[in-house]
């Protein structure tokens, strides 16, 4: 009967992981793409500046 009660313990444990990896993984997904638009917006600045500088105070593309 151990064995039993063993197995009902780990249902609701693993279905308790999974939410919680489901909650980590749209986690990282939008922390990763907040990052990756504050890296393309970094890079354009970037970009910019060093075109207007090469272009000697032109307006930057």
């Amino acid at each position: 009967m151990a064995g039993v009660r063993e197995k009902y313990d780990m249902e609701p444990k693993a279905s308790r992981v999974e939410i919680w990896w489901t909650r980590v993984c749209i986690f990282a997904i939008e922390s990763v793409m907040y990052k990756s638009v504050m890296y393309i917006a970094a890079y354009c600045l970037l970009v910019g500046l060093i075109t207007r500088s090469k272009t000697q105070g032109g307006p930057a593309l």
